[in-house]
């Protein structure tokens, strides 16, 4: 018959497995806490990395695609007509193409079946096939650091002059650089008749010292401080849950407007809730929501990322494209 305990010694006594006391208990719990503690922060930091690696690798295939279409039009997209307009499939490029930056460059980013959408149709149909457009997104212009929230509604004050409005349209997390001094848009003309009348007065852009802006015709050679130094594109700034963001609430497809162009005038800024950030609640600046720093594209294809605490002048100066005036790269990295 076997033992179902052991008999210690001979006193008869059973002896039992010992357990853990509670002070023994609290301190193995302590200790779990304090691994990860330290070990959250390294997965969280981990994967941010690669988040902001994604983020770069969007950018330069930005960035390559719109060299593509420099390389065979000879000139830098244009950024269209205003905020009230979406590209046209019939209108080719520069200043006759009411479409911004991000639809002139499609057919080189592998996206020439939007670029195509309505192309021949007459106008009704052509309406339609646009609203359709609008609501489109593009993964490669969305940073991966950012939450998935889309933003305020479509605001219907600024409902296309060539489309079928939408409630609910596709944004991005990238912009293109406008230079070191705002210029102010509108919504442009009403028509495209009204657009290729010669007499049109358009907004006067003679200030904007970056690389696409309305109706622009910038080349490689026009970039004097060098394609290097200047800023092509670059994360742009969003205020976190907010229903007024002017800078993340139209389509990604439109022309001219806070949403695909910004400006060096301000230094990046950090995504926020409740912004300090001055003129226009910093929808005219760069920004992103990593930890430290905002990624850009240059016009050579290159990726920097600038901290948010860059000098203030050097940012400045990336935003000009004839400044000549040096620009030490070493805080970029």
């Amino acid at each position: 018959m076997c033992e179902t305990a052991e008999h210690s010694g001979g006193s008869g006594r059973v002896a039992r497995p010992r357990g853990m006391t509670l002070t023994e208990v609290l301190v193995v719990i302590s200790i779990v806490g304090m691994l990860l503690s330290m070990l959250l922060p390294a997965v969280q930091g981990a994967r941010e990395a690669g988040r902001h690696t994604v983020c770069k690798n969007n950018l330069r295939q930005i960035g390559i695609s719109v060299l593509a279409f420099e390389s065979i039009t000879g000139q830098f997209p244009s950024n269209g007509w205003g905020f009230r307009w979406i590209g046209d499939p019939d209108r080719g490029y520069g200043p006759s193409q009411p479409g911004g930056w991000i639809y002139q460059a499609l057919p080189h980013l592998d996206r020439p079946d939007l670029r195509e959408l309505g192309r021949g149709d007459p106008p009704p149909q052509k309406r339609k096939a646009l609203g359709l457009l609008t609501t489109m997104s593009l993964g490669v212009f969305r940073c991966p650091t950012r939450s998935p929230w889309d933003g305020p509604p479509h605001n219907p004050v600024a409902a296309p002059f060539n489309a079928e409005f939408m409630p609910s349209v596709g944004r991005c997390d990238y912009a293109v650089n406008e230079g070191d001094t705002f210029v102010g848009g509108n919504e442009g003309p009403r028509t495209l008749e009204e657009g290729d009348d010669p007499t049109y007065r358009w907004i006067d852009k003679s200030r904007s010292t970056g690389v696409c802006f309305l109706r622009s015709l910038i080349t490689a050679a026009n970039i004097r401080d060098g394609l290097g130094h200047t800023y092509l594109a670059g994360e742009k700034y969003r205020t976190l849950d907010s229903s007024d963001d002017l800078g993340y609430d139209q389509s990604m497809f439109s022309g001219e407007d806070l949403d695909i162009n910004r400006w060096t005038s301000e230094p990046p800024l950090r995504d926020a809730t409740n912004p300090s950030a001055s003129f226009l609640g910093g929808s005219t600046r760069f920004g992103s929501s990593h930890p430290r720093s905002c990624n850009f594209v240059f016009c050579d294809g290159s990726v920097r990322a600038a901290p948010f605490d860059i000098d203030p002048e050097v940012h400045r100066r990336l935003g000009t494209r004839a400044e000549m005036s040096y620009v030490d790269l070493s805080s970029l990295r």
